[in-house]
C-alpha cells in the first residue's frame, strides 16, 4: 500500500485539519466581510448624497422664497447650475402655474419626487420642496432635479477597489 503524500498526508494530521479549517473559514468570512463593509459604504454615499440635496434644495427654496420673478429665478438658477450637480429646476405658484424652468437636454420633464436613490433608474434625484416668503405664507413648490452619476461613479470605484483588495488578500 502507497504513503499518502502532499495534502492527503498533512489532511490526515492534526494540525492539517486546523490548517484546512482555518483556510477555509478565511475563504468564507472574508469575502462576506469586504461585502458587508462594501455595503455599509455605499449606504454612507447614498445617505450623504440625499442629505445634502435636501439641505441644498431647502437652502434654494427660501432664496427662491424672497424674489418670485421669474427673471431673478432664472439668474439664482443659472448660478446654481454652475456646479453642475442640479440638471433641472422648476418653481410653481400655488395654483400650481409653472413660473420659471430649465433642465438639461437628458433629463425627462415629467416630475416624479424620489425618496430613495435611484429609485427609478433615471440617474437624477428629484426633490420638492415648498417655497415659503419671509413672513412663512406658502408662494409656490420648488422642484429640483440632481445628478445621481458623481455618486454612483464614487460607489462603483469602491466596489472595485473592494473587489481587488479582496481578490488580493485571498
Amino acid at each position: 500500500m502507497a504513503k499518502p503524500t502532499g495534502i492527503a498526508r498533512l489532511s490526515k494530521g492534526l494540525i492539517g485539519r486546523l490548517m484546512m479549517v482555518v483556510v477555509v473559514i478565511h475563504a468564507i468570512l472574508v469575502p462576506l466581510l469586504f461585502i458587508g463593509v462594501l455595503y455599509i459604504v455605499k449606504q454612507g454615499y447614498e445617505s450623504l448624497f440625499i442629505n445634502q440635496v435636501r439641505s441644498e434644495s431647502h437652502m434654494l427654496a427660501v432664496l427662491a422664497g424672497r424674489d418670485l420673478r421669474p427673471a431673478r429665478l432664472q439668474t439664482l438658477f443659472e448660478e446654481v447650475a454652475l456646479s453642475g450637480s442640479v440638471v433641472f429646476w422648476e418653481v410653481a405658484d400655488t395654483s400650481g402655474q409653472t413660473i420659471a424652468r430649465a433642465h438639461g437636454s437628458d433629463v425627462r420633464t415629467n416630475f416624479k419626487e424620489d425618496f430613495f436613490f435611484d429609485e427609478y433608474g433615471d440617474t437624477v434625484y428629484y426633490v420638492s420642496v415648498p417655497v415659503n416668503d419671509d413672513a412663512s405664507m406658502l408662494r409656490g413648490v420648488l422642484r429640483l432635479g440632481y445628478d445621481e452619476t458623481p455618486t454612483q461613479e464614487q460607489i462603483d470605484n469602491t466596489y472595485h477597489r473592494g473587489f481587488y483588495l479582496a481578490i488580493g488578500y485571498i
